[in-house]
Order: structure tokens, then C-alpha cells, then sequence
């Protein structure tokens, strides 16, 4: 019976040692594949197709599998909480990625240029996401996100924090060529649009600002429609979009970084006011200029469906449209034919897409506690015809081009008002009485330019060569001299009349 025991146990040490030598070698191959210190990956030195990343990991660190070419899928733990910035950047044979639970953090760049990359489920605890996370793949159309996840949404071609006021990315794996974004979107971020080769047309939504790097990349973007709020436009927001013909820019637009268009072909057209910031932006930086939309087509796009997200349907109407009208740079016909369909008004031809529309009724009026008429309140409106600010209490400032490009036919402004703001009644191609009151003191640049009652003045050879309004104030001479006298009456002279 003895010799049996000094048999079995020499084997049975043998084995033992042949396990713990193996776990030593198998740990000593994942320290050499995985650089992982205190609890970080640090980076990925494997050449496997599979990479399943060892437990106990927080933090997927900066460009740990950068440019990896030969990664297909990975598999990441539940103790990771943290993906850092570009760590999965460039991985071009990456195809497949679950995010675990686990993980509340995706730094910029984290799957940049996956160009295979054609699935992603994000967890439920997903709620901070960087720029351009998903730029470049153009493979992927979209995120599945977990139905618990309460921060994340997807709507359309594109991912949003779950009010749908942040779009996060536009999927470059999206067959739309129209950017469809919910009413309530009012920011976009950095790089949202990188790669998105086959969009083609965009109405930007009410956003303040358009952030830098917005648009760059977009190559296959053609039109795009930017409307009021807007007032700037960030560092190399269009850079390299190298097909984009037309930008339709609004006059609340007043920053144009110097390299936002980058890349875009001098050829591009931008449609603004020949008094406006963009205007004197694009001629300066040798853009060509347009502001009469008559030398642009309106062509129809393809036909779409655009429903609203379920949360926002609660409070408004889906809209639906079977054939969607966006500006082209294309000139008229030599008959000068407007092609395509359109909605044109007075000397310009509007954009209809997704509520894009010209006002074709009263916008809200009750004025500020202070009487401030606001900016831009009844621009373009067409149901304006005689106008005396009935609907406010009072009225003591009228903002720059608050009834711009409207229908207006006559206007009583009130008195006690004291300003009336840049291009306030501009293109307001009727308007053929006005009766300003002594109180106003103060009249911003071009406030009555194109209107028939500037142009009666300018064209009666018996009437004064100043015309002065309200409180003393000269808004327009219609003299020879290079410098001339003011009148005796008059107490200041608008901007740009001298």
C-alpha cells in the first residue's frame, strides 16, 4: 500500500507543478498583451482578432488600441466605468462592441475611424459622452442603447442626451441625405458631423451657436440653411466640406471664425443680407455673395417621413412631409423660371424644410417688462399689414430688424418709443407710411432701406437733401458734397448715412 502512495505522489506533484507553471505563463502573457497599471489599460500589444480585456480594469486608457488593423471584436468587463479618449481610434477591422453597464464615460474620439464598425450597444448607465466618439465610421448607422439608459437617445441618423436638445453625432452610416433634427435640438457638438459622406442637405436648427469643428469632414454636404438664432460660427465648423455649394446665412449671424471654411471651394455661395456680418465675412474672404434668393433654385429632395420622438409627442404634433424643398445653388433659367417647387416671396425664394418655412402669421407680440420689441419678432411676417404695436402695453426700443422683409403697409410707431434698431423695417417692400414720434432719439444703420417710403424721399427732387425723423435724427442724405453740413435741427445721424 506504501508503494502505491510514493507512486501517486511524485505524479501528483508533477501535475501541480505543470498547473501552476501554465497559470504563470498564461499571466505572463496577458501582462505582455495588456500594459494594465493600478487598474488602468494602459495599451494593447496583442495581434489577436478577439481581445477580451481582463476583469478588474476601470479604465480603458487614452489610444490603448489605437490603429490596432487587426482587432475585429473586444470584450470589455464589467468593472470598466471609464473608455478614454481615442482608445479604440483607427481600429478599421473593428466590428463589434457591447459597452457593459459598467461604463458611464466615453471620452472624444473613443471609436474615431472604426471604418468597419457596424454595431454598438451602450449600456444603461451610458450618460457622458465626448466629441466625435463615433466620427468617421462609416459603417454605423446608429447606437442600440439599453431601454433603461435614461441620459441617451437616438432620433433619426443621430445620437442626443435623452431631451433632445444635444446632438452628440450624426452616424456617418446614415443613408440620409437630409439632416432630420427634432424641435427641440439646440446644441451641436464638436465634430458631430465628421464623416458624414452622404449627407447633402441641412437646415441648421435654432442653435446660438455652431461649435467648432461642427461640420468638418461632412464631404458629401451640399446645402445648408442657417437660421436665426445663430450668431456664431467656431474654428473650422465646415472645413473640407469640399462640395458644399450654397450657405443661406441669417442676419443674426455676427462671428464667423476665419477658418470655419476652411476647404470649401471659393465657388460656394453665401445667400445673406448685403448689410449683414456673413455678407462682408464672405466677400472678404472671396466667397461669392447673393441676396437676391432669385439666382438660386429650389429643388426637391427625395421623399420623406419625419416623425417626432415619442417623448416630444406628447407635446407636438408629428410632422410629415411627402416632398421636402431645399435650396440649391443653381442659377434660374435664362427665361429666369424659378425650377423645382418653391415658396417664393417678394424678391426671395424660401426654404421649406422641416418648419423652415416663411411666417405667414403674427408671431407672439406682448413686449418685455422694459418695451422692448424683440429682434427679428416679425421677420419675413406676411400676415403684417397695417402695424401700431396695438398688442403691447408699451413700447420703448423696437430691435434690429424686428419687422425686417415683412408685408407691413403702414406703421405707427408709439410714442414714448426712443430707438429703433438696425434694419428694423428693411425690405419692407410695401411699407409706404410711417409715422415716427419726436421721443426717438436713436435709429440703427439701414433701419428703412428698400421700403417705398425712403425711396419717395429719395426720389423727390423738392424735397429736403437730409431726411430727418423723430427726435432730430438724420437717416438718410440724398446730397452731393463729400462733407456736408448738418442742419441746425439735427441731433445725431444714424450709422452708415455719412
Amino acid at each position: 500500500m506504501g508503494k502505491k502512495i510514493w507512486l501517486i505522489l511524485p505524479i501528483s506533484v508533477l501535475g501541480l507543478s505543470l498547473l501552476i507553471g501554465g497559470i504563470i505563463k498564461s499571466r505572463a502573457e496577458i501582462r505582455e498583451t495588456y500594459n494594465i497599471k493600478d487598474d488602468v489599460l494602459i495599451s494593447y500589444e496583442g495581434t489577436e482578432a478577439h481581445a477580451a480585456i481582463p476583469g478588474g480594469v476601470r479604465v480603458i486608457g487614452r489610444q490603448a488600441f489605437e490603429n490596432n488593423k487587426t482587432l475585429v471584436s473586444v470584450s470589455i468587463p464589467d468593472s470598466v466605468s471609464t473608455i478614454e479618449y481615442a482608445a479604440f481610434a483607427g481600429c478599421e477591422a473593428l466590428e463589434r462592441v457591447e459597452i457593459p453597464d459598467s461604463v458611464t464615460t466615453l471620452e472624444d474620439s473613443v471609436f474615431r475611424s472604426c471604418r468597419s464598425l457596424s454595431y454598438v450597444k451602450a449600456g444603461k448607465n451610458l450618460k457622458n459622452v465626448g466629441a466625435g466618439v463615433f466620427g468617421d465610421c462609416d459603417s454605423l448607422a446608429g447606437v442600440d442603447i439599453d431601454s433603461a439608459n435614461t441620459a441617451l437617445a437616438m432620433y433619426g441618423g443621430g445620437l442626443y442626451d435623452s431631451s433632445y436638445k444635444k446632438l452628440y453625432q450624426f452616424f456617418g452610416g446614415s443613408a440620409d441625405v437630409i439632416f432630420n433634427a427634432p424641435s427641440s435640438m439646440n446644441e451641436i457638438g464638436r465634430y458631430a458631423f465628421w464623416g458624414a459622406d452622404y449627407l447633402e442637405m441641412i437646415a441648421v436648427p435654432a442653435v446660438e451657436r455652431i461649435g467648432d469643428h461642427a461640420f468638418s469632414n461632412a464631404a458629401g454636404l451640399r446645402f445648408v440653411t442657417i437660421q436665426t438664432p445663430t450668431n456664431e460660427i467656431g474654428v473650422k465648423a465646415f472645413e473640407d466640406c469640399s462640395r458644399l455649394e450654397q450657405i443661406v446665412t441669417p442676419i443674426s449671424l455676427k462671428s464667423i471664425h476665419d477658418t470655419a471654411f476652411d476647404g470649401v471651394p471659393k465657388s460656394a455661395i453665401f445667400v445673406c443680407e448685403n448689410t449683414s456680418a456673413a455678407c462682408k465675412w464672405a466677400v472678404d474672404h472671396g466667397f461669392l455673395q447673393s441676396e437676391n434668393a432669385r439666382e438660386v433654385l429650389v429643388v426637391s429632395s427625395r421623399n420623406v417621413t419625419v416623425p417626432q420622438p415619442a417623448q416630444l409627442a406628447q407635446t407636438e404634433e408629428a410632422e410629415s412631409t411627402d416632398e421636402t424643398a431645399v435650396a440649391a445653388a443653381v442659377p434660374v433659367t435664362s427665361e429666369g423660371v424659378l425650377l423645382g417647387g418653391t415658396t417664393v416671396v417678394t424678391d426671395r425664394a424660401y426654404v421649406d424644410i422641416y418648419g423652415l418655412k416663411v411666417n405667414e402669421g403674427s408671431a407672439e407680440t406682448k413686449a418685455t417688462s422694459d418695451g422692448v420689441v424683440p429682434a427679428y419678432v416679425h421677420y419675413q411676417d406676411k400676415a403684417l399689414i397695417k402695424y401700431a404695436f396695438e398688442d403691447y402695453e408699451k413700447v420703448s426700443s423696437i430691435g434690429d430688424f424686428a419687422l425686417a422683409r415683412s408685408s407691413v403697409t403702414e406703421v405707427t410707431i408709439p410714442e414714448g418709443t426712443t430707438e429703433i434698431g438696425k434694419g428694423a423695417f428693411y425690405h419692407c417692400d410695401s411699407l409706404g407710411v410711417i409715422n415716427i414720434p419726436s421721443t426717438v432719439t436713436k435709429i440703427g444703420s439701414n433701419a428703412f432701406d428698400h421700403t417705398p417710403w425712403y425711396k419717395a424721399w429719395e426720389a423727390d427732387t423738392d424735397s429736403a437733401d437730409w431726411l430727418i425723423v423723430g427726435d432730430g435724427v438724420a437717416v438718410g442724405y440724398k446730397g452731393k458734397e463729400s462733407s456736408p453740413k448738418l442742419p441746425a435741427e439735427v441731433k445725431s445721424v444714424a450709422e452708415g448715412v455719412l
